[in-house]
């Protein structure tokens, strides 16, 4: 029988027996409802970096729990650990000066960059540019704006329409990016990428694509984005795959890792020049 969760990924009619119930986890080692013990290669979704079971983290969660569970941070409101988990992310990133928006899930991130790289084109009197350039195997996550940057073609399909503006260009050719910015340089507001490619296939960038990224979007006034919701927070062997690959984005998202799914967060890093009020305003109203 199916049960009344909905997996995702997943053949609805597949019976709720038909799946391994996960019930413990230990260090890199997960245990079925079975007593079977798997070694978890995929920590769990590519999100678990610490392992399971650390006492350290869950004894601080329960800490705080004891004190507030949540509370939003809207003007005129913040709390101490919103604040200090943005220093800290922001310290570690290719922008230790910058600003941080947080957020729920790496899809949530995704939404949110896009609204920002456009939002600041609209700030900037660039009414025009609202194209998103994105690459085919590229995976950015469930929400509207992330599936309509899918690059992997089967994961937009079934809904409709998508949002529009997003152009799609081979994931490792430089020439036809380039080319797209030779035709569309002045309605192009941003260029979607992870450094690492994930979901799709787990490519790396091929030897000068990312640089010749970051000089096209120098060259036409674009931003760049990095989707590192899968590969930062340590995965590429530096903190962002940004900093492994040496090349720096406008805006950073990131999710899983950055709390190894002890709580859901997820986030944007961003120059500082794209949330300061005298620059670049990004309200918050319009980017949640």
């Amino acid at each position: 029988m199916t049960s009344a969760l909905l997996h995702p990924f997943s053949p609805p009619a597949m019976p709720e027996g038909d799946f391994i119930e996960i019930v413990r986890g230990e260090g890199s080692l997960v245990f079925d409802s079975d007593g079977r013990e798997y070694v978890d290669a995929m920590a769990n979704l590519w999100l678990c970096q610490v392992g399971h079971g650390r006492t350290e983290i869950i004894d601080a969660i329960t800490a705080q729990m004891r004190q507030i569970e949540a509370y939003n941070t809207f003007a005129p409101f913040t709390n101490g650990p919103a604040s200090r988990v943005a220093e800290m992310i922001a310290e570690r990133s290719p922008h230790p000066d910058g600003r941080v928006f947080l957020g729920c899930s790496g899809s949530e991130a995704v939404d949110t960059a896009l609204k920002i790289a456009r939002q600041v084109q609209q700030r900037r009197g660039h009414t025009g540019r609202q194209v998103i350039v994105k690459r085919t195997n590229g995976y950015h996550g469930t929400n509207f704006g992330g599936t309509s940057a899918q690059g992997i073609a089967p994961n937009r399909e079934g809904w409709g329409d998508l949002v529009p503006h997003f152009v799609e260009v081979p994931h490792d050719d430089l020439e036809a990016a380039a080319s797209v910015f030779a035709d569309q340089g002045d309605c192009i507001a941003a260029v979607l990428t992870e450094p690492l490619q994930g979901a799709g296939g787990v490519f790396p960038p091929v030897d000068g694509y990312l640089e010749g990224l970051r000089r096209l979007c120098d060259d036409n006034g674009a931003l760049l984005i990095f989707d590192e919701v899968i590969c930062g927070f340590g995965r590429t062997g530096e903190w962002f795959g940004a900093q492994t690959f040496g090349v720096t984005p406008d805006l950073i998202t990131f999710a899983k890792g950055v709390t190894s799914g002890y709580l859901p967060l997820s986030g944007v890093a961003m120059r500082k020049a794209y949330s300061s009020i005298d620059r670049v305003p990004v309200a918050l109203h319009v980017i949640i």
